[in-house]
């Protein structure tokens, strides 16, 4: 619990500290966070036998992050016309086939390796996106944010209390439909109050948006519990104390921050 704590007292300041300094910051620590989800990634599929790139990959989530940010706040101009994320995902894709090609790998290191660049990449980079909408407003990101917290927060809670009715038993044993629930509608109840504090949005449709968030973030952990257990460990890594490995912590928002990008991009 202790660890837990020093954990959260480590990532919460350090993402509130780069959002709020600006866009250029936050791109650059979501890049790194990126670069090191695509690496926990490769040192899981590792263990059962599969050598992709990692370190390039790593690298290039890196660069993709700082084309998100280019394609956030100057994808306007003709010059750029919001076309780097697409330039950095195709240059991606032709060094995995090169270096497929170079190797002689196997053709399923291909997909593996894609699918861990898109999955961890190309998701987590509409944090920086959040933060484009109307021009470096934080508030947007931090909707995907704590849409996560509020869910875990509350499915744990509630699941630790009432909680009997196993949801996966097989890839989440300790997950129950009522924490689910329980997490869904402490969800609702944060994204009430914090629409009517910062966005000042439609409430319905942010509702709405509060509920998909919701489900998707159990989906997301529950992918990747599913990545842990075929790969035979408990966390995808040590680097936060308490809290395991990068995708331990952001896993969720991998499916969120897309949904919640191109949900209230339609309401601002």
């Amino acid at each position: 619990m202790v660890y837990r704590v020093i954990g959260a007292a480590l990532i919460v300041p350090l993402l509130m500290l780069t959002s709020w300094l600006g866009s250029i910051y936050w791109s650059f620590l979501v890049g790194i966070i990126i670069a090191l989800g695509i690496w926990e990634y490769g040192q899981l599929v590792a263990k059962k036998g599969y050598e992709i790139p990692t370190l390039s990959l790593a690298v290039l989530g890196f660069f993709l992050a700082q084309c998100a940010f280019i394609d956030s706040r100057f994808g306007m101009w003709e010059e750029v016309n919001g076309y780097m994320m697409g330039f950095a995902l195709l240059l991606t894709v032709l060094w995995v086939l090169l270096w497929g090609l170079w190797k002689k790998a196997d053709v399923s290191l291909w997909a593996i390796s894609l699918f861990g660049f898109l999955w961890i990449g190309w998701g987590l980079c509409h944090l920086i996106l959040l933060q484009g909408l109307n021009w470096g407003d934080v508030y947007f990101a931090w909707l995907a944010i704590f849409i996560t917290w509020a869910t875990d927060t509350g499915a744990f809670v509630v699941g630790s209390w009432i909680g009997k009715n196993k949801m996966a038993p097989n890839i989440s044993p300790n997950k129950t439909w009522e924490g689910s629930l329980g997490g869904v509608l402490f969800c609702l109840f944060i994204v009430f109050f914090y629409n009517l504090w910062f966005l000042h949005l439609p409430m319905l449709p942010m509702l709405a948006i509060g509920v998909v968030g919701s489900v998707l973030d159990q989906v997301g952990d529950l992918i990747e519990s599913l990545l842990k257990r075929w790969a035979g460990v408990k966390d995808s890594g040590k680097l936060i104390p308490g809290h395991g490995g990068i995708l331990d912590r952001f896993d969720s928002l991998i499916l969120v921050a897309p949904v919640i990008y191109y949900l209230t991009a339609l309401l601002v």
